[in-house]
């Protein structure tokens, strides 16, 4: 399903996104891409910054699938109440602390196609689980940033991650929050 929630501009090796990008390259190296047989696009919406994620629309085995990723908290508002969502936030948070970049994976299927989508129709999904992805810093990182500090360079960090994420990769690297 993570496959099938990456916008079909990707799959033509046009787009940027290193989160729908790492879920095709697993995907190719895992041989799922192979077996899926016929997939239409219908939709999709780019990430949504006030909702915290983006989803896709497609046709996949004659049912219409409607796909959600995003910020775990924003997400889980989409889905039916019937998913521990204690434990599933304390996973989040555990995976956070670690340093990994979780995104939350959710849909539903459509009783039929529609000619728009639109966020009104995720409602009642059914969560499908956590996308973990580690993204290390560069080797070299911790020696920039030394050189930097020696030479009086005030640093500020500005990241689109959360900030258990952000202060696990400062310290990874050296960088002092102040």
């Amino acid at each position: 399903k993570a496959f099938l929630s990456t916008p079909e501009v990707l799959h033509m090796g046009m787009a940027v996104n290193p989160i729908d990008r790492a879920i095709i390259v697993a995907s190719e190296k895992s041989g799922v891409t192979k077996s899926l047989g016929t997939i239409k696009y219908l939709d999709t919406e780019s990430f949504d910054y006030n909702k915290k994620a983006s989803f896709n629309v497609v046709r996949f085995e004659s049912e219409v699938h409607l796909l959600v990723k995003g910020v775990f908290d924003e997400v889980v508002k989409m889905c039916s109440q019937d998913v521990d969502l204690k434990f599933m936030q304390n996973r989040v948070n555990d995976l956070s602390m670690r340093g990994f970049r979780v995104v939350t994976l959710a849909g539903r299927i459509l009783p039929n196609e529609l000619t728009e989508y639109r966020w009104e129709e995720a409602t009642s999904l059914d969560l499908y689980g956590l996308l973990v992805f580690s993204d290390a810093p560069k080797k070299d990182a911790k020696k920039a940033l030394d050189r930097l500090e020696k030479l009086n360079i005030d640093l500020k960090l500005l990241t689109g991650d959360n900030e258990i994420v952000a202060l696990k990769v400062c310290a990874e690297v050296g960088l002092k929050i102040k």
